[in-house]
């Protein structure tokens, strides 16, 4: 078998098929690759304000438990007073 201009042409028109075929292919995966870092980035943002949101909620509690302990100690004294009376 000889090598031919012909056989040369046709070899080098599958190889530039497969070639653009592997181009769509990465391209799909590029998309794919895009899309799952949106939703990463997405998902991230939303982590970010749930943290924020309990850590004001946990600020919320810990006031409320100071101005609690703040009036059960307040109505100690109190009591204290009373009993002495």
């Amino acid at each position: 078998m000889s090598v031919t201009p012909e056989l040369i042409y046709e070899v080098l028109k599958k190889v530039q098929a497969d070639v653009a075929h592997m181009r769509g292919r990465v391209d799909d995966h590029d998309q794919h690759f895009i899309a799952l870092r949106d939703q990463i980035h997405g998902m991230h943002r939303s982590l970010q304000t749930q943290i924020h949101d309990l850590q004001g909620d946990m600020l919320r509690v810990e006031k409320g438990q100071t101005a609690v302990m703040h009036d059960v100690d307040h109505i100690k004294r109190r009591l204290e007073l009373a009993d002495a009376e």
